[in-house]
Formats: structure tokens, C-alpha cells, sequence
């Protein structure tokens, strides 16, 4: 089963950058740079969703980008993509739900919405 979720991630000047995902509560990481926080997103997704699957505990369906960003404690963050695999699914299933996701009219949004956010290097600035 493939899931494509999105984290939010913020940065205080004084610490590192903070990941969440508002669909699944408890599932945080934090890097000290953007690069490492991304890292570190996928490894905590997939580690919590094992961990639900092993526990059978439902596990949500991923909010739209819409919903994400317009969480509460979004304000100062910026949205990450981070399609994850439960167990069972293969890279080639993920990079399948990624590019559906992107071309989906979802992912054209995140896109309009986030293209402040990209450089020409694809990663994140504020």
C-alpha cells in the first residue's frame, strides 16, 4: 500500500528544522539542516506507519494540500512531499503515487502554492 503524506517544516533561528505530519500525531523528526530534516521525514514516516501497521491500528488517509497548510500550526511552516511505503510497496510503487500526486489537480496547487518556496537548486528557502 503506498501513502503520500505531507509534513510541514518550520525553523526557529535558534534550533533545527522541525518536521511534522498533522495526519499522524507523535510522528516528529528534526534536522540540522533542510537536506537532513527531509531524510529524516521519510525514515520517521516510514518507522511510524510500520509501527500502526504492526499495532493493526488504521492508518489515516493522507490530507489534501489544501488542508495541510491550512492546519492551525502551519503559519510559519513550509510543506514537504514525502511519499512513504508500508512494508509491501516497492520504490517503483512510490515513484508511481508521487507522479500521480504531481500531476493530480492536488499537486498542481501544492506547486502554485509552494513555487515561492523552490529554487532554482529545488530546494527550500523562505
Amino acid at each position: 500500500m503506498e501513502r503520500t503524506y505531507i509534513a510541514l517544516v518550520e525553523k526557529d533561528p535558534d534550533s533545527d528544522y522541525g518536521v511534522w505530519f498533522t495526519d499522524l500525531p507523535g510522528c516528529i523528526t528534526a534536522g540540522s539542516t533542510l537536506e537532513e530534516a527531509c531524510e529524516l521525514a521519510r525514515e520517521v514516516l516510514m518507522l511510524h506507519l510500520e509501527g500502526m501497521a504492526a499495532d493493526d491500528e488504521e492508518i489515516p488517509t493522507p490530507s489534501c494540500a489544501n488542508d495541510v497548510l491550512a492546519h492551525p500550526d502551519a503559519a510559519d511552516a513550509i510543506a514537504l512531499i514525502v511519499v512513504e511505503a508500508l512494508p509491501q510497496r516497492t520504490e517503483a510503487e512510490a515513484q508511481a503515487e508521487y507522479d500521480a500526486f504531481m500531476a493530480s489537480e492536488y499537486g498542481q496547487e501544492f506547486m502554485r502554492e509552494t513555487a515561492p518556496f523552490h529554487t532554482a537548486e529545488g530546494s527550500y528557502t523562505r
